[in-house]
């Protein structure tokens, strides 16, 4: 199966994810973005999905930020995506987990 990118959607034929995590609450700001969020990686760029597959935002690895503060609730971490700040929340709590693979994957903390 050949993997088929468009524009705004990424297609089953990219299931070769190195880190995929669903369920997460995603916020630019004060607003909610999707409540059923995506966080993926695929070689070396960072996406974030909405709960259909759209890409809310991409970048590579290497302009990314990922860390969780003490002052933001417990649970939840900020992602700097170049000069985009997200606040995002896994629905299973865990922001830290998520915080380590970003940071082995090659994003700054």
């Amino acid at each position: 199966m050949t993997d088929l990118i468009s524009r705004d959607r990424i297609y089953d034929g990219m299931s070769q994810a190195e880190f995929d995590q669903g369920g997460v609450i995603i916020r630019r700001g004060w607003r909610v973005l999707t409540t059923a969020g995506r966080v993926t990686i695929v070689g070396v760029r960072l996406s974030l999905l909405n709960s259909r597959g759209v890409t809310i935002d991409s970048t590579v690895l290497s302009r990314a930020r990922a860390r969780a503060p003490w002052y933001i609730p417990k649970g939840y971490l900020l992602l700097r995506m170049e000069s985009v700040l997200y606040l995002l929340q896994p629905r299973d709590g865990r922001s830290q987990a998520l915080v380590d693979t970003l940071r082995g994957a090659g994003a700054r903390s």
